[in-house]
């Protein structure tokens, strides 16, 4: 929605903090995804509100030399 565009990158470029839709798709295509989770949690004073979040493990991709 409106709020995951436009919203929250403003509200987090305040802080210096530069939210991209395209972090996602650039951590899969330079690791092994063991887990990857899309959430949405909770802000300090702000009971009704949540902020997308991702949490991502991954590994090096194993190479082909031996």
């Amino acid at each position: 929605g409106w709020t995951t565009r436009s919203f929250w990158p403003l509200w987090f470029g305040s802080d210096n903090v530069f939210l991209n839709c395209d972090h996602v798709p650039y951590v899969e295509n330079k690791f092994e995804t063991i887990r990857l989770e899309e959430r949405r949690g909770k802000i300090p004073y702000m009971p009704f509100v949540r902020v997308p979040h991702y949490v991502f493990i991954g590994r090096k991709p194993a190479t082909d030399e031996a």
